[in-house]
């Protein structure tokens, strides 16, 4: 469903937000991402994808659309999950350089310069990497051994696979179906086949101050799922 018509301007960055029942975290992100992307001084947008919010995410969304035209909404009206909004945002996305982040405030906005800043040295995807983690123990341990998998079975030299926080280049992501629903994670891995120039920066990672994660039993089900996945597809 689209709510807001697009901007048919030249885009130069497209900031893409999965949004799922997180109507206290959604001004201050706006406000935050807004400001970067003003300094940046370039023709921008920010793209907003509620996944079948159940608390007033989407209202708050559609007024931000009608006060701010850099700001475009879609709507599914069922809870779709967090790859089929990034799908969706890749799809709609008219930026040169896409950047994608959560929304619950863990992800730095301040960051974003940083990745398009190294997307800029001939780089297609630029990874996130949450070096000091602000999360609980289990998920800590949990993303470390499954790091370490994953860069086995991958051979992608990269630390942090399940980080969300990414600027990939436009023409290499535009015709990308996430097919599977715990494949984020493995996004680097499946552009791998299209491009070598992969890198990875540090950035920062803050504690979570609003609700709770939706992602527990179903962060390491996912996980599984993944290995699972990268067995049977890794040639």
């Amino acid at each position: 469903m689209n709510i807001t018509p697009q901007d048919k301007n030249q885009i130069e960055i497209s900031v893409v937000v999965p949004i799922f029942n997180e109507e206290k975290t959604i001004d201050i992100l706006y406000k935050k991402i807004k400001d970067v992307l003003g300094e940046l001084g370039e023709n921008n947008e920010i793209i907003f994808i509620d996944d079948g919010s159940v608390d007033g995410s989407i209202d708050i969304l559609k007024h931000l659309s009608i006060l701010d035209n850099m700001v475009k909404v879609f709507q599914f009206l069922s809870n779709q999950g967090q790859h089929k909004a990034i799908e969706k945002g890749f799809m709609e996305a008219k930026g040169r350089i896409i950047v994608t982040m959560d929304s619950d405030l863990q992800h730095d906005p301040y960051d974003i310069p940083k990745l398009i800043e190294k997307a800029n040295e001939n780089f297609d995807i630029v990874c996130g990497w949450r070096k000091a983690r602000k999360d609980p123990c289990y998920k800590i341990v949990s993303a470390k051994i499954g790091n370490f998998i994953q860069r086995k079975i991958t051979g992608l030299n990269l630390h942090d696979m399940g980080c969300g926080m990414r600027a990939y280049r436009r023409d290499i992501v535009k015709d990308t179906i996430v097919a599977n629903r715990y494949e984020i994670g493995l996004l680097p891995y499946i552009l791998s086949k299209r491009t070598n120039r992969i890198t990875e920066i540090e950035i920062a990672h803050n504690k979570r101050i609003y609700g709770r994660s939706n992602y527990k039993l179903l962060y390491i089900f996912g996980t599984i799922c993944c290995y699972i996945k990268l067995l049977l597809t890794k040639k």
